[in-house]
């Protein structure tokens, strides 16, 4: 009897961990199923897919810009006061003479940041992360702790351009910038959509200054055609594509560590490989060509991560929707310099100059082909379409130049408000208070 009761009480303890452990296994080859599905497509499914490329050398343009981090913290302190802070300087009305001695003073003082910068524009990788980590958590902490420097280098970037302007070194200032939006595509190859964002907050002020430039009738068509191609490198917006694919690694080596407070759990993974492989499908696309989004379970259990990657994809957007604008700019601006220096070397011509009002229609035919442009700048319908509407972007002749902009995400028309984002692009000169 005894002996019956010991082998019913083993059996029914095996039974008990059978009942545990068999949905757990079924569960773990599922996990590992989805995790393989990844894999097999070539994208990242964990921290250790991510840093397979590490090489904290001159390789590496973050290794250049971490060597002048103190002295680009120093530079930026000494010049934000006039250059960034405050918000009534233009450099359209110039420095006054104890300003320009003391930005210049502080340039000179602080050589190795544009030094940093131009080693750094030199090389084909970026990746801000100087030894790899073990953990998701250390990982994501390294991440946060990196992204500070870029947009210290990028603000006085963006500074030395306004200060260059300032002294009517147009040119100078064009070249500086587009060094920075170069510097920009490098920084979107760190992973997340953290990284997307920063890199996106780094190149706004660089756009907005060279349509000012654009605007100011200071550049000639050369430079305009030189800003132009660097553009067309911004457009396709692939780093969002990226972004999403390296987010989603993160997301799988979260759900591995079985940490409670963390956003995806094991039960959760492959709901949420699901939602961001749609996401990133999504990040492919214009706002116009998304198709209509289906509330399901699923997206309400991972309501915690669909806000990020909501906000990342209108961004998306919106920087296209700048890029796409400041591009139809230059294009009008060198069709107008064109059609002026033909009627200089036709004085009786009566071709219009670029204080008329311009024929659009002409205009963008001439555009579409190329025109006399050397080199040409060349835009395809697509590219003057509003990302949010799949309409043309709004063009409004505006005394010497243009207003340009996409109607945004609510996709209504407000005439060119750009507080709030209710209208993306630039405002003309007039709009600026100076």
């Amino acid at each position: 009897m005894a002996k019956r009761l010991v082998i019913f009480v083993i059996a029914l303890f095996v039974g008990l961990v059978a009942l545990i452990t068999v949905p757990i296994g079924l569960r773990q080859m599922r996990f590992a199923r989805s995790i393989h599905a990844v894999q097999d497509t070539g994208a990242p499914a964990g921290i250790d897919d991510l840093q397979t490329a590490i090489a904290w050398d001159r390789s590496n343009a973050a290794w250049h810009l971490d060597r002048a981090k103190e002295e680009a913290e120093k530079l930026f302190t000494a010049i934000a006061p006039v250059l960034y802070s405050d918000e009534s300087f233009d450099w359209r009305n110039g420095l006054s003479d104890s300003d320009r001695d003391g930005i210049t003073s502080a340039f000179d003082k602080h050589p190795s940041v544009m030094n940093a910068v131009d080693s750094a524009i030199r090389c084909d990788q970026y990746f801000s992360i100087d030894q790899p980590v073990t953990t998701a958590s250390a990982f994501q902490q390294k991440l946060l702790d990196a992204a500070g420097l870029p947009r210290t280098i990028q603000r006085t970037l963006a500074c030395r351009c306004r200060f260059l302007a300032a002294i009517g070194e147009y040119e100078q200032a064009a070249s500086l910038a587009l060094k920075g939006l170069h510097l920009v595509r490098l920084q979107e190859q760190d992973p997340t959509i953290i990284n997307f964002m920063v890199a996106a907050a780094c190149r706004n002020p660089l756009l907005d200054l060279l349509a000012e430039l654009v605007a100011s009738g200071k550049l000639d068509s050369k430079s305009l055609a030189m800003i132009d191609t660097e553009l067309r490198r911004h457009d396709a917006m692939s780093s969002f594509v990226h972004a999403l694919t390296t987010e989603r690694a993160l997301g799988i080596e979260l759900s591995t560590g079985m940490t409670l407070a963390l956003p995806v759990s094991q039960t959760m993974l492959p709901a949420y490989l699901e939602f961001m492989q749609e996401q990133i499908a999504l990040g492919a696309v214009s706002h116009f060509e998304e198709a209509a989004p289906i509330i399901t379970a699923k997206a309400a259990e991972l309501a915690v991560v669909a806000p990020s990657m909501n906000a990342g994809r209108a961004l998306m957007n919106r920087q296209r929707a700048k890029i796409r604008c400041l591009r139809l700019l230059i294009a009008l601006h060198v069709h107008a310099i064109q059609k002026e220096s033909k009627r200089l070397a036709s004085p009786e011509s009566q071709t219009d100059r670029l204080e008329d009002v311009p024929n659009l229609d002409e205009a963008f035919a001439e555009i579409a082909s190329g025109g006399d442009a050397s080199p040409p700048i060349t835009l395809t319908p697509k590219d003057v379409l509003d990302p949010f509407t799949g309409q043309p972007l709004v063009v409004k002749p505006n005394g010497s130049t243009w207003l340009i902009y996409s109607v945004g995400e609510n996709e209504i028309d407000d005439g060119g408000t750009f507080e709030e984002d209710l209208d993306v692009g630039f405002p003309t000169q007039e709009q600026i208070d100076i």
